[in-house]
């Protein structure tokens, strides 16, 4: 034992733990930094249809068609003799929402999205044809746009056949987002003021469109234009025009339109063609009805007597006597 009272054997100990201290604390820096990393990078696609989770609109995600579902009796390529590697995602899409799936991967990978119903027994079937179906361009980027016919759950394949790309199975990532479907209907009218309220309406696929959006009108004639915007209300929408007095008598073309947004597709114009007509007058309000009476005439003979409150006629000279008879 020396001066200071630590034998050779502790100060062995220590040098030993100290050099067992560093890999445990950088493994657990590693696992604090996994955990606090986004749930997509670590989620993986499905080995079958039923396994596959669901995608998460607007967020990245993740795979890999070498940790996915081999199909070595499956056959794939020119000869059949390749093997097929797959991962599903499912898709809840809604009809009239536009798909957009913007994907890379490795070489080789190819997406499918399936139609609404397809399950693990109807996949691969003779009768089941992927809706949507793109290989990566040479740059390893695609972008795939699809737009719903039906509503429902759609699986969604990353798919790799080692004979026809040459290339083993491998990583894979995308990021899906949906516009929703959106409509508008602008009733004809043979003809308007340069007043005249103009209704319309805006629906999704099965039901109105939701309040508080905001929709153009634009009325353009042969020397000018002007705009007008309204908001919708249960899907309702209603423009107060002001056109200038040049458009009275001449034919006016209305359209209804609104700009595709992040939620939103724009939907298709619809237009219009009317006359103008000359500015609804406003209605005064009634005169009060006033009753007048012509001064009572008589004829000659006659002079003008009231008898009980009135005027009246009466004879000249001529006298009513009231007689009482006693019993």
């Amino acid at each position: 034992m020396n001066g200071c009272g630590t034998s050779d054997g502790q100060r062995r100990m220590r040098r030993g733990r100290a050099r067992w201290a560093w890999p445990t604390l950088v493994l657990g820096l590693i696992a604090l930094s996994g955990a606090l990393l986004p749930a997509s990078a670590f989620a993986e696609g499905g080995k079958t249809i039923a396994t596959a989770p669901p995608v998460v609109y607007g967020q990245q995600e993740f795979g890999n068609t070498a940790t996915g579902q081999e199909y070595p009796g499956k056959g794939c390529g020119l000869l059949g003799i390749g093997k097929y590697y797959d991962e599903f995602w499912i898709v809840n899409a809604t009809a009239g929402d536009v798909l957009t799936i913007n994907w890379s991967g490795a070489n080789g990978t190819t997406l499918r999205l399936y139609p609404a119903g397809t399950t693990d027994y109807t996949v691969f079937g003779e009768t089941n044809s992927p809706a949507a179906e793109q290989e990566l361009n040479p740059n390893g980027s695609s972008q795939l746009i699809y737009t719903v016919p039906v509503s429902g759950v759609m699986p969604l394949e990353f798919a790799v056949c080692d004979e026809l790309s040459g290339e083993p199975p491998g990583p894979y990532n995308f990021t899906a987002t949906a516009q929703h479907g959106l409509s508008v209907n602008l009733p004809p009218r043979s003809y308007i003021n340069t007043n005249s309220v103009i209704n319309g309406s805006a629906a999704l696929s099965s039901a109105p469109a939701p309040s508080g959006m905001a929709f153009t009108l634009t009325a353009t004639w042969p020397k000018g234009s002007a705009s007008y915007t309204a908001t919708s209300v249960g899907g309702g929408l209603s423009f107060q025009l002001a056109l200038p007095e040049e458009t009275v008598g001449q034919t006016v073309t209305l359209a209804l339109s609104r700009p595709a947004d992040s939620e939103y597709v724009a939907p298709k114009t619809v237009e219009i063609q009317t006359k103008v007509a000359r500015p609804k007058p406003e209605l005064a309000p009634p005169a009060p009805v006033t009753h007048h009476h012509k001064p009572l005439q008589c004829h000659k003979g006659y002079k003008k007597r009231r008898v009980r409150g009135k005027a009246r006629c009466m004879r000249v000279g001529h006298h009513h006597h009231h007689r009482h008879h006693r019993r």
